[in-house]
């Protein structure tokens, strides 16, 4: 099975909003454990904008 991160995800890491820190801690583990990078779609793009 392949990781998913949703747009909330990448929201959370960009901004400060609750739930951020939470957010920060998993992309670090993922980091540090070297997993696969997270798919980003042209959904994702247009969310986040949207978001921001």
């Amino acid at each position: 099975m392949k990781p998913y991160a949703d747009t909330n995800f990448f929201t959370r890491i960009y901004l400060s909003l609750p739930e951020s820190a939470q957010a920060d801690r998993l992309a670090e583990l993922a980091k540090s454990k070297e997993a696969p990078s997270l798919p980003i779609t042209w959904l994702h793009r247009m969310e986040l904008a949207n978001a921001f």
